[in-house]
């Protein structure tokens, strides 16, 4: 007999009677995974020979299924129809899965030349998961006052379950547990946060399904707050909109001033705004199921601008001020422009940016913001986007009370807040719209803004070239300011003249020489010219001048500090921190 016969005879032998295996595996590592009715497939990492091998033979569980030699196959009757060898690598396919199938498998090769090859691999075979449910026992839930729980049951092979609220995972807490093999959940008390969708996601590694159970609970009203403006020009038509989170719905109801109004629904229209109707709005919201009962209040203002205010109390400052340096002063400069734009700056408590451009792919802040000084507390911040007809979406509420809450929508997972404003990740075309920034306040009432988002494909400027641009104009307004202040004061000191005296108890000396002046106390006698105000007219400015000549006035001792730090008082007038308030009762109103 040929010696590679010979020894192609033993390696058989040894195969099929011991079992015994030479060389490294051929399988890769498993386990593989079957379903039921489905069918695996065994693959080797071997590569077909020129010469075919001398036989190839898989078993399970140690019992051999399949043996094909260059003469023949053999298979057990069991997996007759259900088996299938590739001679060539050595690989099976195995159909029409069973539960049963489900183990180890080994696969011995003897080639014509060089040593056997043989490998080992675990199946684990499944059943389809079906007909997945969430089960809640039917009890009307209210907010602390309630538990429940919630089961998660399907038909098949379950490996694990995964609990998720509003498509985010559902995570332990002081109020939520879960089972030991994680089906159940239990929330002992529910609450508001409880409120929403949950889903079930049951899998093994050949599928998966998902359920969802809409858990109400009945809560509030929380959050409320009354939209609107806190204050407005007479003759203007105001609309009030309060709102409330509660399920169910809160029903609404107005006072105005503690007294009842018989509205009795969330909107409150003053169609025409007069004198009689500023005051305190409430808007009180109450659940009927929860029966609790919640309220805010708006504080609404008329108001009526006056430019003649700010156009003399900035002549009366630069007077006063040239008359006690008469010099040019930075200091003089920032404080005139204080006194000039306070009243603006102190008006512009909330604001939004009308438009605001967003490019597709990269986040975009729509800003917000309300200046609260030091009487005013921020209760709550809201962002909608507005829809056709009055069909908005709420995006996000922050309260200082119950925290952060993000609504179903399809920004969902793109939304978060910095301070009062807005933040959109990865702005798309879709995202473009106009949205809406409430914020609530006390005492002072509630602020809205719209800011429409504009979202363009390829950016514009790089932030470098806008930088340089905010640079240049901030350069740009800072010359013009100093080139009109530096007009100003020339003009100015040619027209002002001031004769002061300064009484020693003996001696008085006129300090327009060039001699020194004798100090025994810090008292003096001014006579001080006005400009007149923008509005009077002439004749007016003469009597006013003679009201401020007349020798009684004249006579009377104003005691001023030399750094006009403090305050003095004459004949009515007040002077304050070294600015003059003019004695015109429009100017003084202003203050």
């Amino acid at each position: 007999m040929d010696k590679k016969m010979l020894w192609a005879a033993v390696k058989l032998v040894l195969t099929g009677y011991f079992g015994m295996g030479l060389g490294e595996s051929i399988l890769p590592l498993g386990p593989l995974s079957g379903a039921v009715a489905d069918s695996v497939k065994f693959t080797t990492n071997v590569q077909p020979p020129e010469n075919p091998f001398i036989s190839v033979s898989w078993s399970f569980k140690g019992v051999n299924i399949i043996t094909s030699t260059s003469a023949s196959n053999t298979t057990r009757p069991e997996y007759t129809n259900r088996i299938s060898l590739d001679r060539a690598t050595g690989g099976l396919e195995l159909r029409n899965l069973v539960l049963e199938d489900g183990g180890e498998y080994t696969v011995t090769i003897v080639p014509l030349e060089g040593p056997q090859k043989q490998g080992e691999t675990t199946l684990n075979v499944y059943t389809t998961i079906t007909a997945a449910t969430i089960r809640s026992p039917t009890a009307i839930l209210i907010e602390d006052a309630s538990s429940t729980n919630l089961t998660c049951e399907a038909s098949g092979s379950i490996s694990s379950r995964v609990w998720m609220k509003d498509e985010r995972p559902l995570r332990p807490s002081s109020r939520l547990s879960f089972s030991a093999d994680n089906r159940t959940v239990f929330i002992q008390p529910v609450d508001f946060s409880s409120h929403g969708t949950y889903q079930c996601r049951v899998s093994n590694p050949v599928s998966s399904m998902t359920v969802a159970h809409n858990l109400t609970v009945n809560f509030g009203p929380h959050n409320i707050s009354i939209t609107g403006p806190s204050a407005a020009p007479p003759g203007q038509r105001v609309t009030l909109q309060c709102t409330a989170d509660s399920v169910p719905p809160a029903n609404f109801s107005w006072m105005f001033n503690g007294n009842e109004t018989h509205v009795d629904n969330s909107v409150f229209i003053i169609e025409r705004l007069e004198a009689e109707n500023t005051g305190n709005y409430t808007c009180s919201a109450r659940n009927m199921v929860t029966m609790q009962e919640n309220s805010t209040v708006l504080n609404l203002r008329g108001w009526k601008p006056s430019s003649c205010c700010y156009a003399a109390g900035f002549l009366c400052v630069y007077e006063l001020l040239t008359m006690k340096t008469g010099s040019t002063s930075t200091l003089i400069l920032l404080e005139m422009i204080y006194i000039t734009l306070i009243p603006a700056l102190k008006a512009q408590k909330f604001s939004v940016l009308p438009e605001v451009t967003g490019y597709l792919g990269h986040d975009v802040t729509l800003p917000c913001q309300f200046i609260k000084g030091t009487t005013n507390t921020i209760t709550q911040v809201q962002w909608d986007l507005l829809g056709p007809e009055g069909n908005n979406t709420r995006l996000l509420v922050f309260n200082s009370q119950f925290g952060l809450q993000i609504f179903d929508s399809s920004l969902k997972k793109k939304v978060k807040l910095a301070e009062q404003s807005l933040i959109i990740e990865d702005v798309e075309m879709k995202d473009e719209g106009s949205y809406m920034c409430s914020i609530s306040t006390f005492p002072s009432g509630s602020f809205e803004g719209t800011t429409k988002l504009i979202v363009r494909e390829k950016m514009l400027l790089s932030s470098g070239v806008v930088s340089a641009v905010v640079i240049a104009v901030i350069l740009l307004v800072g010359i013009m300011a100093a080139i009109t202040y530096s007009i100003f004061i020339i003009r100015c000191n040619s027209s002002v003249s001031h004769n002061v005296f300064t009484d020693t108890g003996g001696t008085v000396m006129d300090v327009s020489r060039s001699s020194g002046i004798e100090r025994a106390e810090d008292v003096v006698y001014s006579d001080v010219k006005f400009k007149p105000p923008c509005y009077e007219t002439t004749s007016n400015n003469d009597e006013h001048r003679k009201s401020l000549n007349d020798p009684g006035l004249q006579k009377q001792c104003w005691r001023v500090p030399s750094d006009y730090e403090q305050g003095f008082q004459a004949e009515g007038t007040k002077y304050r921190g070294g600015l003059s308030v003019s004695l015109d009762k429009c100017c003084f109103n202003c203050f």
